[in-house]
């Protein structure tokens, strides 16, 4: 496998990962956007495998999950346990609701 083979899977695992750590928080690529004070078009570019995400890029979205760059970079499934728990949509939307 080449170089170039090597970066391009490991992009797309991120991408992968970037969109699930999104579904789980119940959030969208504008959302995400936002946070990395980005332009959503961009985002959606780099999420969909079209621009390539910097080290940057990196950095802010494990910030903005509240996960390390390593856990990030270390896969879907390691990012996913990761995640605090107050970041899970169902747990999110608990929160809000008003005590009965």
């Amino acid at each position: 496998m080449s170089a170039r083979q090597r970066r391009s899977e490991r992009h797309e695992q991120i991408s992968d990962t970037t969109l699930l750590l999104l579904r789980r928080c119940g959030e969208t690529v504008t959302d995400l956007a936002a946070s990395l004070g980005q332009d959503r078009t961009n985002i959606s570019a780099k999420v969909h495998g079209n621009r390539l995400w910097t080290v940057d890029d990196l950095d802010r979205i494990a910030v903005h999950f509240g996960i390390s760059l390593l856990e990030l970079l270390s896969g879907t499934q390691v990012a996913l346990d990761a995640l605090p728990h107050e970041r899970h949509a169902a747990t999110a939307r608990q929160a809000a609701l008003p005590a009965a």
